[in-house]
């Protein structure tokens, strides 16, 4: 059973708002930025993340990420903790400042 194309073009509305869809595309960077970054921790045994920047600045993106993190470490690698941290005042020296701990550790 297969629906037609006119079924599926009628559930998208005639006119969508701006702010609808700059929130969907937000939310997509979020959850793929958390997704990608997650997955490479994992492949490289990464224990720490440390985000920053404008974008994850934002009380709603660190919402979004933090719940796809949270979902990437309970249901897809439970046997695996990843440790994640949004850093307030990111650039250069946050950045050096985080190597630097995480090496001492």
């Amino acid at each position: 059973m297969f629906l037609k194309i006119s079924t599926l073009g009628s559930s998208i509305p005639e006119k969508a708002k701006k702010g609808d869809i700059l929130y969907s595309m937000q939310r997509n960077v979020a959850d793929t930025l958390a997704r990608a970054v997650f997955h490479s921790a994992f492949r490289a045994d990464t224990k720490k993340i440390f985000f920053m920047g404008n974008f994850v600045n934002s009380a709603r993106v660190q919402e979004w990420m933090t719940e796809m993190l949270h979902y990437q470490n309970l249901r897809i690698h439970p046997d695996q903790r990843i440790n994640f941290r949004f850093v307030k005042n990111g650039g250069y020296l946050a950045a050096v400042g985080g190597y630097m701990q995480a090496k001492s550790q």
